[in-house]
């Protein structure tokens, strides 16, 4: 868990085991729990499998947060971190 400014808390949780144990199968389903979804603002699923691509994953968590790709400016790892923390408020 990391709070910014004591105001804001971001919390995630990573699921990781060898495959076709029921991890996906069990964490889509505390997802659909209405007591999971109303203890959040934002919930974002991400599935890194087993080579992960990080660009493709923060495109996805961008656009998940705010509904649109990562501005074409974010081209360092600073600028692409700003872009994801500012697309979570």
């Amino acid at each position: 868990m990391r709070c910014y400014n004591n105001i804001r808390c971001l919390f995630v949780i990573a699921v990781s085991r060898q495959g076709g144990v029921g991890k996906t199968t069990i964490a889509a389903a505390l997802v659909q729990e209405s007591d999971i979804r109303t203890s959040f603002e934002k919930i974002v699923w991400v599935s890194c499998g087993q080579e992960p691509n990080m660009h493709e994953l923060q495109e996805s968590i961008h656009e998940q947060l705010c509904g649109s790709a990562i501005p074409p400016e974010a081209t360092s790892p600073s600028l692409v971190l700003e872009a994801l923390r500012d697309a979570a408020k």
